[in-house]
């Protein structure tokens, strides 16, 4: 109790994902228990739906993560790092057991999460590589479409 968090769910989503059997009276008591314990954003979805989305905001981050810790790079970037190497960084400190589970249980979802980050990856690497302003306009969109997030979706 002593490190105990009123604020703990501030601004989380809790997500629900009701069955065709789900009684209506009790998804509105969860609802209202998620919200009095401090949850403010309340989704209700399909499990399809839920395990796609969270592919690509969890677990495609986490591997990310673990990918970047494993280039022969981050054994030798000692004094080179700040803060978004610590944002790249923080995920892949990782429950080995758990996540091998989780990924393993979502593979074809997962899988196609990796291959698109593939494609914008190598997306990238080809602008970087041209003369010409698409970088330059790939990074502005990017940045637009950051800016949207931020004053669109709640976190």
């Amino acid at each position: 109790i002593t490190v105990a968090d009123a604020d703990l769910y501030k601004g989380a989503s809790f997500l629900i994902t009701p069955t065709g059997e789900t009684d209506k009276d009790a998804l509105e008591y969860i609802k209202y228990i998620a919200k009095k314990v401090g949850f403010e954003n309340i989704v209700i979805t399909t499990d399809k739906n839920h395990d796609k989305m969270i592919t690509y905001t969890s677990q495609l981050p986490h591997i990310m993560s673990v990918a970047y810790v494993l280039q022969d790079s981050h054994s030798k970037c000692d004094g080179y790092y700040a803060g978004s190497f610590k944002d790249m960084t923080r995920v892949a400190d990782i429950n080995s057991a758990l996540w091998t589970q989780l990924f393993k249980n979502n593979k074809d979802t997962l899988t196609k999460q990796i291959d698109e980050y593939v494609k914008s990856l190598e997306l990238i690497k080809r602008y970087i590589n041209s003369d010409g302003d698409e970088l330059k306009e790939l990074l502005a969109k990017s940045k637009k479409l950051k800016e949207w997030q931020d004053e669109n979706y709640k976190y």
